[in-house]
């Protein structure tokens, strides 16, 4: 368009940064952006404000959108959603608060997104007064009994400890669905409830609701805890044959985990093995941790080598092989195998042969 002498318009402006969104492309970005201030466009704020913030947001430059934030005078709900859904996305919790008391101080009307928003901030900083305060005005408005707003809600009280308030909202909710379920679970599961997890499980199926990843997740991860081999296994393969759900690499660690925990070292290989991309270092250490437990010094060293291949920084494992040797007293071997340990991992080493390990 320029090339031929044709000036864009507001339209093809923020079809452009749309784009950008999606596409996640930030220099794209950035020059639609100067663009729109050359064409002197940029105090369209309504539009182009928006955008922007969600713009740079996405792209991971949260401080840019909130300089566009700060530039713009007129503030609605919509552009306040958008810079509280930025910070959500980049794990900036204490943030996303201030701009709830900002919105008050302001008389901004909040919505179903700045509610979401703030209770997904308490939940993560464990603000249970400030949950509480947001509960409070979605009673207020009538809409505590929606699922979307219930979820948060459970996922919340859950995190904070209130189990018993949190099975309160769900018994509550209109109607149930995939996340109401899956966020009761994964509460119960934080706080070691792994009886009520399968018994919530059993009846989710029952009411005819197709569990996902997050479900499975925090099913196997009770299972693990529990020591319920046959029934992790039964859960794990159900997945994919009965609920068409593939594994990810977090399942087939915590089946790993679950074989680890009960000494069934040949399955947490295998279970390592059979993943379908590239084991992590996490499902090595796990295998390791196992190895030091049971006693399998051979296994233990294939461990150590993958783990340590994946992150030859990973100070857990040489410790972890360190402590393997040292039950086996045959502490100079330790010293040979270990020979090519980095030095700025050798005091660390020397450290818990001296048992003077902090914890």
């Amino acid at each position: 368009m320029y090339a031929h002498g044709i000036q864009p318009n507001i339209a093809n402006f923020s079809y452009v940064l749309r784009r950008c969104i999606i596409t996640k492309s930030l220099l794209d970005g950035q020059n639609t952006h100067f663009l729109i201030i050359l064409a002197g466009l940029e105090h369209n704020d309504e539009l182009f404000g928006n955008l922007l913030i969600t713009m740079y947001a996405k792209c991971g430059l949260i401080g840019n959108a909130r300089e566009v934030f700060n530039r713009i005078q007129v503030r609605d709900t919509v552009l306040w959603n958008s810079l509280m859904t930025g910070y959500a996305e980049h794990g900036y919790s204490e943030e996303m608060l201030d701009c709830l008391e900002q919105m008050h101080i302001e008389s901004t009307v909040s919505d179903v997104v700045t509610f979401v928003c703030g209770l997904k901030a308490s939940s993560d900083l464990r603000d249970l007064r400030k949950g509480k305060e947001i509960h409070a005005k979605l009673v207020m408005e009538n809409l505590e009994k929606r699922a979307d707003i219930g979820t948060v809600l459970i996922d919340m009280y859950a995190k904070c400890g209130l189990l018993t308030k949190a099975q309160e909202v769900f018994d509550q909710l209109s109607a149930h669905n995939v996340a109401t379920w899956s966020v009761l679970i994964a509460g119960y599961g934080q706080w070691g409830k792994d009886d009520t997890v399968v018994d919530l499980f059993d009846k989710m199926i029952g009411e005819g609701i197709q569990p996902d990843v997050v479900t499975f997740t925090a099913v196997l991860n009770s299972c693990s805890h529990s020591g319920l081999v046959d029934r992790g296994q039964m859960y794990f393969e159900k997945m994919s044959k009965a609920y068409g759900t593939m594994p990810t690499l977090e399942h087939y660690t915590c089946m790993a985990d679950l074989f680890a925990r009960t000494g069934h070292l040949d399955k947490t290989v295998a279970a390592i093995k059979e993943m379908p991309m590239n084991a992590c270092v996490e499902a090595w250490s796990t295998l390791l941790g196992a190895c030091r437990k049971w006693g399998n010094m051979d296994l233990g060293r294939v461990a150590f080598e993958h783990a340590t291949v994946l992150d030859e920084k990973h100070v857990a494992a040489y410790v972890c092989m360190w402590n393997i040797y040292a039950v086996a007293s045959i502490q100079e071997n330790a010293e040979q195998e270990l020979n090519g340990v980095h030095m700025e991992f050798r005091n660390v080493i020397q450290i818990q042969a001296e048992d003077k390990w902090p914890f």
